[in-house]
Parts: C-alpha cells; sequence; structure tokens
C-alpha cells in the first residue's frame, strides 16, 4: 500500500501522518481564481486576508491562495469525507463550507476545478494579499473581465497552434 512520509508543517500545524490511499479519509482539491468587477476595496484586503485565513485553518487547509483587487486566485486542498449523497466530487457548496465561503468573498461565480486526494497535497497554508494577481506592472491595462480575447472551443485549439501567425504564450 502507498503512504505519504510525514512533511514538516508551520509552527503550530500538526504534521501529516502516515496514510493509506484506502482509508476513509480523502481531501478536496480546489483550484480556483475570478476576476471581480468591481474590484475588491483595496483597504478590506487585509481584514478579508484574516477572516479567509481563519476559515481556511479551521478547516485544516493546505494550499496557497493569491488576494488583490482584482481577485482571487490559487489552489488549496482540506480534509472531505467522501459522502455517499453524490456531492463529493462536484461543487455543490451546501455540503462543503470551505468553498461557500470563498465564493461569498467575490460574490458567486468562482471559476472551480475539483479533484479528490487520498492525502494532503500542500504542506502549509498561505494567503497573500498581492499588487495584482498577474503581474503586468502596468496601470494602463484595463480590468481582465472587461477586456478579453477571443474564445477558442477545444475542437479548434489544434488548428490555431498550427496557424504560423498565432503566437501562443504559455502563463502557467
Amino acid at each position: 500500500a502507498a503512504t505519504m512520509s510525514t512533511a514538516t508543517a508551520d509552527a503550530g500545524e500538526q504534521q501529516t501522518q502516515p496514510q493509506s490511499p484506502s482509508s476513509s479519509q480523502s481531501y478536496r482539491v480546489l483550484a480556483l481564481y475570478k476576476f471581480v468587477t468591481p474590484p475588491l476595496p483595496k483597504d478590506q484586503l487585509k481584514t478579508i486576508q484574516a477572516a479567509l485565513d481563519a476559515k481556511c485553518r479551521s478547516h485544516k487547509c493546505r494550499g496557497t491562495l493569491l488576494l488583490a483587487e482584482e481577485g482571487i486566485n490559487g489552489t488549496i486542498c482540506y480534509p472531505h469525507d467522501a459522502v455517499d449523497d453524490g456531492h463529493s466530487n462536484n461543487s455543490n457548496e451546501d455540503h462543503d463550507d470551505v468553498l461557500r465561503y470563498i465564493q461569498s468573498i467575490v460574490n458567486g461565480g468562482l471559476r472551480i476545478r475539483i479533484s479528490i486526494a487520498p492525502y494532503p497535497v500542500f504542506t502549509r497554508l498561505k494567503i497573500k494579499v498581492k499588487q495584482e494577481i498577474v503581474s503586468m506592472h502596468r496601470q494602463d491595462l484595463c480590468c481582465p473581465t472587461t477586456r478579453v480575447g477571443t474564445y477558442v472551443p477545444p475542437s479548434r485549439w489544434n488548428d490555431l497552434l498550427l496557424d504560423p501567425d498565432c503566437l501562443v504564450i504559455d502563463t502557467r
């Protein structure tokens, strides 16, 4: 059986104990983002950070979340017992206090990708307030929710990559 080795955690946080992937405990992994209009109030970002940190720590979350006036971005994981009601691997917020809370910060509409892991995929929790989520260092650029490119359906993606006049910039 596969096990996870003990990971070092921040002071005051529990260490991860070896755990079998077949145990009843599973971890929900949320990859999320949302650019908001109007922007989050700059003078409230530290307050939002503190409240989000408290909520995440109360649910033993790990990972990184970035907050800025333009919105939120990050990936976190937290214990999430599989429930036999069909809600354990979807975005049903009625069964997920962490997701419901993060949605409330950005007034809903969070873009999320959910997966399940047999053990924590991060060692600690970091919630950072940044000047920009996507650092462009240019004040003349408009909000990412109002200036967008052309949507490309998945069926046309490979054709686009083969176009010699197309430049793709991967920002992962």
